[in-house]
C-alpha cells in the first residue's frame, strides 16, 4: 500500500500521509534489508520537503536518516546538535503554525540526542540525558501522549548508555506498559539496542519476582517480544 501511495507523489497534501509514505515506508524497507529503496525513499521525501517548504516532513526525513545511520545523506551544513533546541514548553498550542514549529523543533532535538548517543562516550551520555529529560518535560507540557512515550523511550536509551540501569528501568516501565496496553511494540522495537536491553532487564525482574510495586503491569509476552525480536 505504501508503494502504491507513493505513485501519487507530492500531490498528496497531508504531511502526515507523506511521512507515512517516505519515512515509515523507508523504515519498513530498511527492516526488510532493502537499504537501497530505504535510502531512495528518504531522498525523495527530502526533495519534496524542500520543494514544497515542508519543515516537519524535512525534520522527520532527517531524523530517520539519523536512525538508519545515513548521516552522510543529511543536507549540507545540517547539524541538529546545534539547532535542535526546542521552543519553550509554554508555547501556544492553539495556533497551528506554532504547533507545527514546536513539533518540528522537538523532532530535531530528538535527532540531536540520537547523534550524541552514537558517539558512545560517557560525557556525551550525560549531556544527552539532560537534554532527553528536558524533552520529556516539554512534551509532557504539550500534551501529546504518543510523543511522550517516544521521548521517554529516548530518555531510557540515554540512561542505559550512561550505565544508569535502575533509572532506565524506572522510566521504561510505564512507557512499556502503555505500549503493551495499546499493542504498539514497534515504538520499542524501533528504538536503539540499549532500550531492548532495558526491556530484557524488566522481563528478568518480572520472571525473578523482583518487579517493583510502583511499576505498572506489563504482559510478559510483550516484554519477550521487545527483548528478543524475531
Amino acid at each position: 500500500m505504501l508503494d502504491e501511495s507513493r505513485e501519487l507523489g507530492s500531490e498528496i497534501a497531508l504531511v502526515d500521509v507523506m511521512i507515512a509514505i517516505y519515512v515509515i515506508g523507508s523504515r519498513v524497507k530498511h527492516l526488510t534489508g532493502d537499504t537501497a529503496s530505504a535510502t531512495a525513499l528518504l531522498t525523495q521525501g527530502g526533495d519534496i520537503a524542500q520543494t514544497m517548504s515542508l519543515p516537519r516532513l524535512a525534520a522527520r526525513v532527517d531524523d530517520e536518516r539519523v536512525r538508519q545511520a545515513l548521516t552522510s545523506d543529511l543536507p549540507e551544513g545540517f547539524d541538529v546538535r546545534e539547532q535542535g533546541q526546542p521552543p519553550p514548553a509554554t508555547a501556544p498550542r492553539t495556533a497551528q503554525a506554532n504547533g507545527i514549529a514546536t513539533i518540528t523543533a522537538r523532532t530535531k532535538e530528538a535527532s540531536a540526542i540520537r547523534l550524541f548517543l552514537a558517539d558512545h562516550t560517557n560525557a556525551q551520555a550525560e549531556v544527552t540525558g539532560s537534554r532527553a529529560r528536558a524533552l520529556v518535560q516539554a512534551t509532557t507540557a504539550q500534551g501529546r501522549p504518543r510523543a511522550l512515550v517516544q521521548a521517554n523511550v529516548l530518555l531510557t536509551a540515554c540512561l542505559a548508555a550512561a550505565g544508569r540501569m535502575p533509572e532506565a528501568e524506572q522510566v521504561l516501565a510505564p512507557a512499556a506498559a502503555t505500549c503493551s496496553r495499546l499493542h504498539l511494540p514497534r515504538l520499542l522495537l524501533d528504538a536503539s539496542p540499549p532500550v531492548r536491553s532495558v526491556a530484557a532487564s524488566l522481563r528478568d525482574a518480572q520472571r525473578g519476582g523482583r518487579w517493583r510495586a510502583q511499576w505498572p503491569t506489563i504482559a510478559p509476552e510483550f516484554l519477550d517480544t521487545v527483548a528478543h525480536p524475531v
